[in-house]
């Protein structure tokens, strides 16, 4: 999610909350991913009528706001169908996603696939959430996420 941390949500209707800098290393393998998702030519779906997504909406972890991005009139006349159940909004954005995305690039090309996926499962939960939390303030937010 946009807070920098997975949100799972358990059979009993609690949410609970991991930093991704906390998830252990054997989930965080590019082995747990299929071939087509490691290679997507089409990552913000380009070709869908209708996109749906969180990135540019507010994080409300109840409400779990998504946005909706119509690309055809097909897509118009999917969006028409539950106009009346939508809640309307703009979209947000602010920071600059640059710095982590030439980061993540830059790791990316110089390392193995897998090793540009790691995450770092051996930072404390306390360390995580003060290290989501302080990406969440400072970091790209909304559509720049």
């Amino acid at each position: 999610m946009q807070d920098f941390t997975v949100h799972l949500r358990h059979v009993d209707g609690t949410l609970e909350r991991v930093p991704f800098f906390c998830l252990p290393p054997e989930i965080s393998s590019a082995e747990l991913l299929t071939h087509c998702c490691r290679c997507c030519f089409d990552y913000v779906n380009s070709l869908t009528d209708i996109t749906v997504g969180y990135s540019g909406a507010p994080l409300d972890i109840e409400k779990m706001y998504q946005w909706v991005l119509v690309r055809t009139e097909k897509g118009e006349q999917l969006r028409r169908l539950v106009t009346d159940e939508m809640e309307i909004f703009p979209e947000e954005s602010a920071g600059d996603r640059t710095a982590f995305v030439t980061q993540y690039a830059q790791r990316f090309m110089e390392t193995k696939v897998d090793d540009a996926m790691k995450m770092s499962g051996t930072m404390p939960l306390e360390k995580g959430f003060m290290m989501a939390e302080h990406l969440y303030n400072t970091g790209p937010r909304g559509v720049e996420f």
